[in-house]
């Protein structure tokens, strides 16, 4: 079924910054663990197909901040999405067997996904998507408030647009009625008091220390050589490759015109 094996995700491999010719192509990255993609039930099935879902487990992904919610297709508009299992972006307080509903007529709960037009103003939304954007393509969808501990407060509903304030820049954002969303706050609110910036953490996500370019031989840098901490004797700093790395624009003003030769 093409539903399932879209909904079952793939391996994606490091290339550890390399092409595939084997060259280095990133500096300062190295081999990491394979993550496994997850890919979510909104992106595959339109909100006009009605999904009661019943939540299996609470999980964290490789590719996301928040967490994930396995769910099991208890009942749907469409018969042969009964019995599947998708991902869902988690809400905060969801736990195991909760029921949920994604749908153009869903009942006003926390957890819940429906049109932002459909529901009643003063309450937090996340995850907006725009409904109308054909399924196939995901890359090109507008989305919004999909990061851990993001929400946002419907602040009012008129004919043809729906204003959302941020919770963070205190700002409004004017969408179309088309948008779509999910009722609650995004889960993971307590990742801002983790510690990042350790050794370690850096890693194993696949990057690797930084050596300064003066602290190389000649043959490596342009900064490189010299006796003791006395460096090359160069005044401007550049790149590995011999380019000015401060305040020279690399960008040509002017594009070349390419003729076309006609032979008669």
């Amino acid at each position: 079924m093409l539903f399932s094996r879209k909904l079952k995700g793939f391996i994606k491999k490091s290339s550890g910054g390399r092409n595939s010719y084997g060259r280095i192509t990133v500096r300062n990255r190295s081999g990491k663990k394979d993550n496994y993609y997850r890919p979510l039930l909104t992106e595959i099935v339109p909100i006009f197909i009605w999904l009661k879902l019943e939540i299996k487990s609470i999980i964290k992904d490789d590719f996301r901040s928040n967490f994930l919610l396995e769910v099991e297709i208890k009942d749907s508009s469409l018969h042969s999405l009964i019995g599947l299992k998708g991902y869902t972006l988690a809400f905060e307080n969801a736990y195991k067997g909760q029921i949920i509903e994604f749908g153009p007529k869903v009942p006003i709960k926390t957890g819940n996904r429906t049109f932002l037009s459909k529901i009643i103003v003063g309450n937090d939304v996340f995850h907006l998507e725009d409904s109308l954007i054909n399924s196939n393509t995901i890359r090109s969808r507008t989305s919004f408030l999909k990061t851990a501990g993001s929400y946002g407060t419907l602040f009012y509903i008129e004919k043809n647009e729906v204003a959302v304030r941020l919770f963070k820049k205190r700002k409004m954002l004017k969408l179309p009625i088309s948008f779509i969303g999910t009722i609650g706050k995004a889960s993971n609110n307590i990742l801002k008091f983790f510690n990042e910036g350790t050794a370690s953490y850096n890693l194993k996500r696949g990057f690797t220390p930084n050596v300064r370019g003066v602290a190389k031989n000649p043959v490596d840098h342009p900064h490189g050589g010299g006796e003791g901490k006395t460096s090359g004797g160069r005044k401007t700093s550049v790149t590995p490759w011999g380019r000015l790395s401060k305040g020279t624009k690399t960008r040509t003003k002017t594009k070349k015109k390419c003729e076309k030769i006609v032979k008669i």
